[in-house]
């Protein structure tokens, strides 16, 4: 017979949240990402060659890059 507390554990255990930030569970955050762009770095993106502009994009964005982008 199973006792409560052991019941609790596993449903602790089916409960818990994916890990983050390693290989296949980050690809979301990447995906939503495009979302978050400020529109000056879609001006830029019109100025400038586009393909480069995305591709960068489709990278994983770091802030620094952004905020570079973002004082040109």
């Amino acid at each position: 017979m199973v006792t409560v507390d052991n019941q609790k554990k596993r449903k602790d255990l089916v409960n818990k949240p994916r890990p983050r930030g390693k290989g296949k569970h980050c690809s979301h955050y990447i995906q939503k990402k495009p979302a978050l762009i400020p529109s000056v770095l879609v001006n830029l993106a019109k100025r400038m060659e586009t393909s480069t502009i995305i591709y960068l994009i489709n990278k994983k964005i770091n802030h620094h890059l952004l905020s570079l982008l973002a004082a040109l």
